[in-house]
């Protein structure tokens, strides 16, 4: 980096260089580089100074250059600016990076912003960190209100793409999706799918079936890890021959696979699909998902439930139907059903059969009476 010399940089600002690890800079208002010390050549991926010919403009270091004025408008005003985080990107490669700007504007008598000094510091790490975090509350937040719809209602066919949904644009990947297996062989039928803004859902291309034998297709190895509560997780292209020929057609670069249990067996599985490069999935994520896997096993398993019990109450009011005798159900404050004896003997059908507090008026007209 060729810097431009000036005869009136502070002598301060020349000792500061020597003795400060963070980046420190000194620039025109206009955003010419007036000077830097080593640890902001290191940041912007230039060794020594010379390496990078000509003055360097400010706006160059910036991913979006106008982040760049509005921070010049901003010391304008207020002649200072603490802990401004900001996208920028080193000269040489172009390579994008986050870094925490301080800057103070050194004005004139009149006001004019004679030159801008400043301390830059990468928080790549930092950002990194608070983005898992994000991420990790935007899935227990996800699984919350999911749970809550649960516990309101068992209809899967509602719940389960809501929850896709949420969990597809709180991990922030390309596709979602959720298998049921088929019996209990290895055939597994895609149910439900979240396809992200710009992307087209797996069934509507047409270029994916809606249901796969796992072995016959070279995807063996899943059924197997299933069966033993294991995931299939990582990049495509680091995948069993097979696998690699099943996914890389479909467009998908990254995968996180988690079997849904039920019973001790596996019942389905759990996706997440991206199409572009997406950082490793952490192990916070992968167990908050896992979660979510559990929530769809608990979900299934009611209505699974339900569906019994419906199936037993349908088989005993068919028993009770023609029963010889008069049988009223109620349920709460509800008469649920009356069988043709009932009418007989009573003269009264399922609708218009007085309630509990109908008869004991009837019974006991006096208000003491009946207490």
């Amino acid at each position: 980096m060729k810097i431009m010399q000036r005869k009136d940089i502070p002598d301060f600002f020349r000792l500061l260089k020597e003795v400060l690890d963070v980046g420190l800079f000194l620039t025109t208002p206009e955003g010419l580089v007036l000077d830097a010390n080593r640890a902001v050549l290191k940041m912007m991926g230039i060794e020594r100074e010379g390496q990078h010919t000509g003055a360097v403009e400010v706006a160059e270091c910036y991913v979006d250059p106008s982040q760049r004025k509005a921070l010049m408008e901003e010391l304008r005003e207020k002649g200072v600016v603490r802990g401004r985080v900001m996208r920028m990107k080193r000269l040489r490669t172009g390579e994008p990076f986050w870094a925490r700007i301080n800057a103070v504007a050194v004005k004139d008598d009149r006001g004019h912003v004679l030159c801008v000094l400043g301390t830059v510091e990468e928080v790549e790490e930092e950002m990194r960190q608070r983005e898992l975090l994000e991420r990790r509350r935007a899935i227990v937040e996800a699984m919350a209100f999911s749970a809550e719809d649960l516990l309101r209602s068992s209809r899967t066919q509602e719940l389960f793409p809501k929850l896709l949904t949420r969990l597809g644009e709180a991990v922030g990947v390309d596709r979602a999706f959720l298998f049921r297996r088929k019996g209990w062989d290895d055939t597994v039928v895609l149910r439900y799918e979240w396809a992200a803004e710009g992307i087209s859902p797996l069934l509507r291309d047409g270029a994916f079936p809606g249901e796969i034998a796992l072995r016959n297709h070279g995807l063996g190895r899943w059924a197997e890890a299933f069966a033993r509560g294991g995931m299939i997780v990582g990049d495509v292209e680091v995948l069993p021959p097979r696998e690699r020929e099943f996914l890389q057609p479909l467009g998908l670069k990254s995968v996180l696979f988690i079997p849904v249990r039920t019973a001790g067996e596996w019942t389905g599985f759990l996706g997440f699909a991206q199409q572009r490069s997406r950082p490793a999935w952490t192990s916070d994520e992968i167990n908050a998902l896992r979660w979510a896997a559990g929530l769809i096993a608990a979900a299934t398993e009611r209505r699974k439930m339900e569906e019994a019990l419906e199936r037993e109450r349908e088989l005993l009011l068919e028993t009770l139907k023609d029963a010889p005798y008069g049988v009223l159900l109620v349920e709460g404050r509800r008469h649920i059903f009356a069988n043709e004896e009932f009418t007989k003997i009573t003269g009264y059908t399922l609708q218009d059969v007085p309630t509990v507090s109908e008869w004991l008026h009837k019974a006991f007209p006096k208000k003491a009476m009946r207490e």
